[in-house]
Parts: C-alpha cells; structure tokens; sequence
C-alpha cells in the first residue's frame, strides 16, 4: 500500500514519464522500496514467537536475518504488520517483547512501554518461502 507522499511520487514520475524525462532523471526511491515502519514476529514450528523486531525497510531487514540470524533455520513463519507511525515503532516492539518474551531477544524491557493510544495492528503471516518476496533482490 503506498503513502501519500509515495503517491504524489508516483504522479510526478508519471509526469516526467509522458515528458520523455526518465532517461535522465531517477524513479524516487520511496516509489521503489517500502519504508513504512513495521513490527515483524519470528514463530516457530509450535508457533512460538521466538523474535520480535521492528524496521523501516522490511526487505533488507529480512534479507540480513536470513543472511546472519543464527536462529533462522527455526523460522516457520513470520507475521508483519506496519505500525501506524514511525513515533510509535519502538513502543511496539517493547509491548510484543513483554507479551511473547521470545528467547532470541536479548534485551528484556523491565519498564512498560507507554501506549495511550495504542491500536490493534493488524499483522499478514508469510510461510515459507513467501517472505523472500519482501527480500531485496
């Protein structure tokens, strides 16, 4: 789902596009890739969650764990969901961290996060190979 301001991207790069422009001039990079903040939960194969993390670019963050988590091969799936403001992203993670306490989270929050107006997100699950399609090729 694109952001307004990626749609106002969007409509100048069709501008340029129908001026005949775009040999000279780069497609913006809030067009190309995704920097919504989002809240991303590892599980298991006896749906555990076992990490929580947060990011602003979900594909290169998924292409690092499968690059360098250790954990990774105990993956089964992963649920994401974007958070409603980059404010926020941080809090989040803390509230899912003390909810799920998973096992590869290596710092423990001892403080509540401070959530006063805090929605329900509502999170997509990938199996598989399906997360490879929000890796950066």
């Amino acid at each position: 789902m694109l952001r307004d301001f990626q749609l106002e991207a969007l409509k100048e790069w069709y501008r340029i596009k129908a001026l005949g422009l775009d040999d000279i001039i780069y497609e913006p990079n809030c067009i190309l890739y995704d920097r919504s903040p989002y809240i991303y939960l590892f599980y298991n194969n006896n749906n555990i969650v076992i990490y929580v993390g947060h990011t602003q670019n979900i594909a290169n963050r998924m292409s690092k764990h499968i690059e360098e988590s250790p954990f990774w091969e105990e993956v089964s799936y992963i649920m994401c969901a974007e958070t409603p403001n980059l404010n926020s992203l941080a809090d989040y993670e803390r509230y899912y961290i003390q909810k799920y306490k998973p096992k590869y989270n290596k710092r423990g929050f001892k403080k509540p996060p401070y959530l006063p107006d805090m929605v329900a997100l509502d999170f997509i699950e990938y199996k598989g190979k399906e997360v490879l399609n929000y890796v950066k090729k």
